[in-house]
């Protein structure tokens, strides 16, 4: 999608974001002298457990989180892949006006290639990916649990519907892990069995495949033969 200067989502004075997905969205502006993203931050304005996936950020001035502000703005628990510049393949995840070397400077317990600083932050992909819910992190993702709590997670809901903090801490980004949710894999092979009238002693394997940030929801494991 073509843009005029300031973006999809423009937050200004003390307004907040929080729990939402930016998926594939495409924004790109001729504008010199303005600054352009998916999400354009202005005053103090928070933008707090948002999920920026495969969006394609204007080629001037760009990024597909741009903040514009020389106020406190609270950036965090956010997470960020293949986010690119507009007809690029240069990653255009965040882009702070105030520190264009440094644009983690004012983010905190998030996700992306591009945060190499900043408090609780991974610069490392983040992972994404549960059967059935592409956008949940995965197995072996380190925003499990790393995200920061607030007072307003609190009976909370991600944006599937989940409490907003299970297990140790909140999972940045707009989704937490639901163990129930999370696939459960078994295999099994007999060894030592013959056919036959006799009784035969039998050697069974098995082998369970649980996410371990889900083993405290699993009191017994049972298997039935």
């Amino acid at each position: 999608t073509y843009g005029g200067c300031r973006g999809f989502v423009t937050l200004d004075g003390s307004a907040t974001l929080r729990n939402t997905l930016f998926d594939n969205n495409r924004f790109n502006s001729k504008f010199n002298n303005t600054v352009n993203g998916i999400v354009t931050v202005q005053g103090s304005a928070t933008v707090e457990n948002c999920t920026f996936v495969n969006n394609r950020a204007s080629t001037v001035n760009g990024g597909v989180l741009a903040v514009n502000t020389t106020g406190s703005p609270v950036l965090r628990n956010l997470v960020f892949d293949g986010n690119l510049i507009y007809d690029s393949e240069t990653v255009s995840d965040i882009r702070d006006h105030q520190n264009l070397a440094e644009p983690w400077r004012r983010v905190s317990h998030s996700c992306s290639s591009q945060l190499t600083g900043g408090t609780g932050n991974f610069n490392t992909t983040p992972k994404l990916g549960v059967e059935g819910f592409p956008y949940m992190p995965g197995e072996g993702s380190v925003c499990i649990d790393h995200g920061e709590s607030a007072a307003w997670m609190d009976g909370a809901k991600d944006l599937e519907g989940n409490d907003r903090v299970i297990g140790d801490g909140p999972e940045p980004g707009c989704y937490e892990i639901d163990p129930s949710k999370v696939p459960f894999s078994c295999s099994i092979s007999l060894e030592g069995a013959t056919l036959g009238l006799l009784p035969h002693k039998a050697k069974f394997t098995g082998t369970a495949v649980i996410m371990p940030q889900c083993m405290d929801d699993f009191t017994d494991i049972i298997f039935g033969f």
